[in-house]
């Protein structure tokens, strides 16, 4: 007796188990690799778009063509996969927003995290030709399609990490802004993921400081929370959920941050001298530049990724790169995966030994550790 004959959806479903995730994977360690060891060389790509965004919007404002700018967003355009343009808009708005109709956008051409999404798709065109006429290309590039953000959150990755560069430039400074001013990314029409944001309005470090006093860092309401520049001096964020959220160049010495959900948190510049984040998510925090001295990383904890396609979080790693870290504890810290020591200060940091192999440490910095078996 015959089994029942392979319909159109028995065959995608059969592709898109047997073939898509394997092949998928290879292509994304190339962007992956594009991405770690040219990081800096995108970067300034990433800030020539961004500062012609700005000097456009700039010019629109003195001919009194554009209100102060309160969004800025990097769109993925679907239609660049379907034509392998692989150009994203970037937009600078009101806030209006969408609906901002004095149209302020330039593109940015981020083909080198899209480059091997050719060969994926080519290869599932290939892959789908042996079901016997069942798919045709239409549907391998809508399968295609499906897998887009695989490849995106490379774009997302290095906006992340640039960002800090991206609003030192003299284009951005320049701009009038309104009082909250937000830089999305996401796809087109879509309110996007936050990536930076700007808050001018009078008594914004005493709502911080209500909010810190309430429950609400408990629910998650404190994500994406601008803590930037603030005195908290010895303040007690224990428990509290705050991903994503910027400290950068505030004074928190002293400060307690037990079994906190710090995922993709900023700290540039801070003073965090004697700081605690004991048995607190870290993955993807950024403490480049910052004084830690003292600080205590005690079984702090990293999310794994989702699987080998979705790396965020844990693409990013865990950055000291040139922060004072004399005296801190790293004891049952538990690194894993990317941790950047680059030019930081380690005198007399401790370390369990077993962690030694895991740490790409100069010799210099390997030999002023003290080491804990």
């Amino acid at each position: 007796m015959r089994g029942t004959p392979m319909n159109k959806q028995d065959a995608l479903r059969q592709l898109s188990e047997e073939k898509v995730l394997p092949l998928l994977s290879d292509c994304l360690q190339e962007v992956e690799l594009e991405f770690l060891h040219n990081r800096q060389w995108l970067t300034e790509q990433l800030k020539a778009s961004f500062a012609a965004l700005c000097r456009q919007a700039f010019d629109m404002q003195q001919r009194s063509q554009k209100a102060p700018i309160a969004y800025i967003h990097y769109s993925m355009l679907r239609t660049s996969l379907l034509d392998q343009s692989f150009t994203y808009l970037l937009a600078a708005d009101s806030r209006e927003f969408y609906f901002d109709e004095a149209e302020c956008a330039v593109t940015y051409d981020a083909g080198w995290a899209y480059r091997s999404y050719s060969r994926f798709l080519a290869e599932l065109e290939r892959e789908g030709k042996k079901y016997m006429g069942l798919l045709s290309g239409a549907d391998a590039e809508r399968l295609a399609l499906e897998y887009a953000p695989a490849f995106d959150q490379y774009v997302t990755a290095l906006l992340r990490t640039a960002m800090p560069e991206l609003v030192k430039v003299p284009e951005f400074t320049a701009l009038d802004k309104a009082d909250r001013l937000q830089i999305r990314t996401g796809e087109l029409m879509d309110r996007g993921e936050i990536l930076y944001w700007e808050e001018k309005q009078a008594g914004e470090a005493e709502k911080i400081q209500a909010l810190l006093g309430s429950d609400e860092g408990d629910r998650g309401r404190l994500a994406y929370t601008h803590f930037r520049s603030l005195p908290l001096t010895g303040h007690i964020f224990n428990g509290k959920k705050m991903p994503y959220s910027d400290f950068s160049r505030g004074n928190l010495s002293f400060c307690r941050f037990v079994e906190c959900n710090l995922v993709g948190t900023s700290w540039r510049g801070a003073n965090l001298n004697g700081a605690e984040f004991r048995g607190s998510l870290l993955t993807d925090a950024d403490f480049t530049d910052s004084d830690l001295q003292g600080a205590v990383f005690v079984n702090i904890g990293r999310l794994e990724p989702l699987d080998s396609i979705y790396r965020l979080p844990g693409l990013l790693g865990l950055r000291f790169d040139r922060a004072r870290l004399d005296g801190a504890d790293f004891t049952a810290a538990g690194l894993k995966g990317r941790v950047s020591f680059h030019e930081a200060s380690l005198e007399g940091a401790r370390f369990r030994t077993l962690d030694r192999k895991k740490l790409d440490l100069s010799e210099e910095q390997a030999g002023s550790v003290h080491w804990i078996e």
